[in-house]
C-alpha cells in the first residue's frame, strides 16, 4: 500500500485546500478527502484543519506557479523565478 499523502496549495479563489490520498497520489485520481480553509486563510490553518483529521498524514507542497519563460515550477506562490527572473504564471 502507498503512503497517505495531503495536497496542500493555494485555490484560485483565495483561500487554501487540502487534498487527501489514502492510497497514494497520481496523475489523473481523484482525491479521497479534502478540505478548504478560509479566504484570507494560511497555509499552517489548513495543514492544521487536514491533520485534525489525519494526524499522520505526509504533508506535501501542490505546484503554485510554473515559470513562463524556462518551466521551473514553484511551490509556494512565487512571482518570480529564481532561475530565470520570469514570470511565475498560476499552474
Amino acid at each position: 500500500m502507498s503512503e497517505q499523502i495531503c495536497i496542500v496549495s493555494p485555490h484560485e479563489k483565495g483561500f487554501w485546500q487540502a487534498d487527501i490520498y489514502l492510497e497514494g497520489w497520481s496523475e489523473g485520481i481523484a482525491a479521497d478527502w479534502f478540505c478548504t480553509g478560509k479566504i484570507g486563510g494560511t497555509k499552517e490553518d489548513i495543514i492544521a484543519k487536514a491533520k485534525a483529521v489525519y494526524p499522520d498524514i505526509k504533508i506535501d507542497d501542490g505546484i503554485t506557479g510554473i515559470c513562463i519563460e524556462c518551466g521551473c515550477e514553484f511551490f509556494d506562490l512565487e512571482s518570480e523565478c529564481d532561475d530565470c527572473g520570469g514570470i511565475v504564471g498560476d499552474s
